[in-house]
């Protein structure tokens, strides 16, 4: 039995106290912007951490630019743009996955569109390039093939995203409802698909040549570059491309919404839930930030209001959520909570009304004030670790393109930060009412534009890639036993730490599937000197993130906290780890909640399919033949009880079961010394727990399983076999080999389903690592009309790169290049380090196993492609498990003769 750990009393008062809004780190990010001849505005960011450099170009259009009857264009502009320009036809993705470009991609919202990558600064013109051409050179590469192609790929995301998801209509709902008919944010941006159907292809054109000019974009260049060497290639790449014609900007247009008006949409879930939404102000007011600590003080955290009363003391409710949906025009509050199954609606909402007006009467506390402060700077630093994504290059874009300047966030982040409780309470209680609608009209201003500086005629060449260096990792044992691991990077001051526990969902015993997860979520649920809600508090209070994650083999538990806050952070995750003490009320609370999540889950075709892999796949009595959601069945969380939670944390939660792993801004013995402060007196007795993953012998012949769905508008296809360990077959070689089949984007896979056919949103492969045998695992989701033929293309794609039509040298190429030239934007934050030392630790790989790797992959030839391929691709060994609607579906599969066929229900149980 563990002893709780003891503490001293100003240690307590430190922990529990909150990160004063003085202690909060300032937001700076320093900017260089000039505007080039042609309109064209650019944003620097010096940033020589790693020799990555992030292109992130935004386009100030978006949804509501558009018209009734003509809606959905700028998202499918967004794909068009993703298919080659005149001067770089094929796959935009294509070259720039070949130098390692990470973080590559494109959004669209209701006010603008980005694209976004982060390549090796050897890559930078290349980017720039590719960028610049499908911004000055691309409406001759618009054609009518690829209208066709990428309107089906569009109709296939609402299919995925809208129509067969729980929930997935809400949003288009509240679109409508919301807004009246001529406003801009009436529809959403996916738009309606009698309107994609009805566009022409000189309407697709003339909608490019009337939003993408320069004068109506961004650049923004963050990273291993100077202002001064910026300035000079966005003069060489974009300053001979025309402005674009002058565009009429919308004012702010708010549309309050006046008196309570009630609908009721009904759809294929497992909850009821609920939504309020009002109108609020446009982003950069400081009454928005306002609202936003408002909108956490109800709903962020267990601490919150919401919450508390709603899933931790009425238990009528499962999950809560309040936020702010900012635009540019105008924004939304949102309110939402999942009521408990049984639990009338009306319950749920008279206390979300209860919660609403005495917020709007009273006010928040100053504790509550600064508690989701911390909470909210913590994630905005976690954020701007990185360049490009959604680090530093979107936070400048985001700040010009609605503010006006790169710093317009330092306002935005000050009216957070000094935002009163009686401005929270005014600014609440006065947005619950109408407000006013306002136009306003500019001068045009006139553009001129260069001559053209770039060859267009070809890609730019790969300039020599740099090495990046990476932090070594370094090693130490605490005086119980338990091994640390750290890599040190001081650029930000965040800290993370992993508690590596080598027991996941398959060391369960064979019939309580969902046992792990259950402990998982437990171990936040108190120990003998803190409640489950002084524990979230405890973190909430130090801006502090503390999660955990089960896998089939580990048991993950994630702490990141300010450097400043993180030894009070420690002594908290430390509780949870040797103490937590099960209290039986807490366990009924996460009983309800994982009982929710499996019917749920039951309803949601991806996570079906993951319910039934493990046991068709392996079979029941076997250590990986569970749900790989990790939930588990229904009639085991019902009989699972404190006793044998409390056992099997005092069996497996020991020092002999445990490693730690942190990055960030930490040195090793002031790190050491910490965890010897929290954990080094912790040796109780136990052993590491040995799980038999007996090897199962492959499948003979291949075979069809099919889960109904009834009704569903798509197909949730899984395709799998069972291969060997991981020391049976080269990892270097079966990721290159994934990665040209179906590891990418430009796999051979998605590019057949997604590209050529339309079918579907996404098709992708994978190489499922665990401690025994891996798993190749092909999935999608594709409509529900296409299923059979998808599966068709699959095995045609499964037996052609084995056979017909085996790995070239150039997708070899492509990929070796793609692998090597993209880790230095896989290790650009904390996170990413974390991340791939747990790799190294979880599978016992040497500590340069990353510094090796691009050798490794360099060094690769073809013949081990091919030598692979039989082995990791058996169609004669497939078995197919299809989610969705039999009475659609099973006529065409059963023609297809790819195995026998049979059926089982949303647990795997036979029919």
């Amino acid at each position: 039995q563990a002893i709780p750990h003891t503490q001293s009393s100003s240690k307590t008062a430190t922990a529990s106290a909150v990160a004063s809004d003085q202690e909060l780190p300032e937001i700076d990010i320093p900017a260089t912007m000039f505007t080039l001849d042609n309109g064209l505005r650019v944003v620097v960011h010096e940033d020589r951490k790693v020799p990555v450099v992030a292109v992130n170009v935004w386009y100030h259009v978006g949804s509501k630019d558009e018209q009734l009857g003509r809606t959905g264009f700028a998202h499918l502009f967004e794909h068009l743009m993703f298919q080659g320009s005149e001067n770089a036809p094929g796959e935009y993705f294509e070259p720039l996955e070949t130098v390692g470009a990470t973080d590559m991609n494109g959004t669209t919202n209701r006010d603008r569109t980005n694209y976004y990558q982060t390549v090796p600064t050897s890559a930078l013109d290349l980017a720039l390039f590719m960028e610049s051409d499908r911004m000055g050179h691309f409406t001759s590469a618009i054609t009518q093939k690829l209208l066709d192609e990428q309107r089906e790929v569009v109709k296939n995301e609402k299919r995925q995203r809208v129509l067969n998801q729980p929930y997935g209509r809400v949003f288009p709902a509240a679109a409508e409802l919301s807004y009246p008919p001529e406003h801009p944010y009436s529809w959403s941006t996916i738009g309606r698909m009698k309107d994609l159907d009805a566009a022409t292809l000189d309407d697709v054109k003339d909608w490019f040549a009337g939003h993408y000019g320069a004068a109506n974009a961004v650049v923004t260049i963050a990273g291993d570059i100077s202002p001064e060497e910026a300035r000079k290639k966005a003069e060489q790449f974009f300053g001979h491309i025309p402005a674009g014609p002058a565009l009429a900007r919308k004012g702010a247009w708010i549309a309050p919404m006046s008196g309570h008006r009630r609908h009721t949409l009904r759809d294929q879930v497992s909850q009821s839930r609920v939504y309020r939404m009002y109108n609020v102000p446009e982003w950069g007011q400081d009454e928005l930030e306002q609202l936003r600590l408002a909108a956490m003080i109800l709903a962020t955290g267990k601490n919150s209001r919401l919450y508390k009363r709603l899933v931790y003391e009425e238990q009528i409710a499962t999950d809560v959520a309040s936020f702010i949906y900012d635009g540019e025009i105008g924004s939304q509050f949102w309110v939402q909570a999942s009521a408990k199954p049984g639990t009338p609606l009306a319950d749920v909402e008279a206390i979300i009304d209860e919660e609403l007006n005495a917020l709007m009467e009273d006010g928040p506390t100053q504790r509550e004030l600064e508690r989701v402060r911390a909470i909210y700077f913590s994630r905005v630093f976690s954020s701007l670790e990185k360049v490009g994504g959604s680090g530093k290059s979107d936070f400048l874009a985001t700040s010009t393109v609605f503010g006006g300047s790169p710093d317009a966030y330092k306002k935005k982040m000050a009216a957070f930060k000094q935002a009163s409780a009686a401005d929270v309470q005014k600014t609440t209680e006065k947005w619950l009412t109408p407000g006013s609608v306002t136009l306003e009209v500019h001068p045009q201003t006139t553009f001129t534009t260069i001559a053209p500086q770039v060859d267009r005629t070809s890609l730019p060449k790969l300039e020599k890639s740099k090495d990046i260096v990476l932090p070594k990792l370094q090693h130490a044992t605490l005086s119980n036993g338990i091994k640390v691991v750290l890599q040190e990077r001081s650029d930000s001051p965040i800290v993370r730490l992993k508690v590596l526990l080598n027991v996941g969902n398959a060391a369960m015993p064979a019939a309580q599937p969902g046992l792990s997860k259950m402990l998982l979520m437990m171990l936040e649920r108190g120990t003998p000197t803190r409640s489950a809600l002084e524990i979230s508090e405890a973190f909430e209070d130090l801006g502090a993130q503390f999660g955990g994650s089960n896998q089939l083999d580990t048991t993950e538990l994630n702490l990141t906290s300010l450097k400043a806050v993180f030894p009070e952070a420690l002594d908290i995750l430390a509780d949870l780890v040797r103490n937590a003490s099960i209290p039986p009320e807490e366990l009924e609370r996460v009983r309800q909640i994982m009982l929710a999540a499996v019917e749920r889950e039951k309803l949601e075709p991806s996570a079906i399919g993951y319910r039934v892999l493990g046991p068709l796949l392996f079979g029941k009595d076997h250590a990986y033949g569970i749900p790989f959601t990790g939930y588990g069945y229904k009639e085991v969380i019902e009989t699972i009880d404190a006793a044998g939670l409390k056992k099997l944390h005092a069996d497996v939660v020991v020092p002999a079961n445990i490693q730690i792993i942190a990055a960030g801004d930490i040195e090793l013995n002031e790190l050491v010394a910490q965890l010897e402060t929290e954990l080094g007196d912790w040796k109780v007795a136990g052993e590491s727990q040995p799980v038999t993953r007996t090897k199962v012998a492959l499948r003979e012949k291949p075979a069809v399983v099919i889960v109904d769905r009834p009704g569903a508008a798509q197909s949730f296809i899984i395709a799998t076999h069972l291969l060997g360990t991981l020391d049976e077959f080269d990892p270097v070689h079966a990721e290159l080999f994934n990665d040209i089949f179906g590891g990418t984007f430009t796999g051979r896979i998605n590019m057949n389903l997604r590209e050529d056919k339309g079918w579907t949103y996404g098709a992708y492969s994978q190489i499922m690592k665990t401690f025994g045998q891996q798993i190749m695992l092909v999935t999608t989701g594709v409509q529900s009309d296409k299923t059979a033929e998808s599966m068709a293309e699959m095995d045609r794609e499964f037996r052609a790169i084995v056979a017909g039509r085996p790995p070239t040298a150039l997708e070899l190429a492509r990929m070796k290049d793609q692998l090597t030239n993209s880790q230095p934007g896989y290790n650009e934050s904390s996170a990413n380090l974390l991340a791939n030392t747990a790799y190294i630790v979880k599978f016992g790989l040497p500590d340069n196993y990353f510094e090796e790797y691009v050798q490794r992959v360099r060094q690769t030839e073809l013949d081990a492609m091919l030598k692979i391929a039989p082995e990791l691709i058996q169609p004669e060994r497939m078995l197919w498990i299809v989610v969705g609607d039999r009475a659609a579906i099973e006529e065409k599969i059963r023609a297809l003769e790819l195995g026998s066929l049979s059926f089982v229900d949303a647990d795997g149980n036979s029919l």
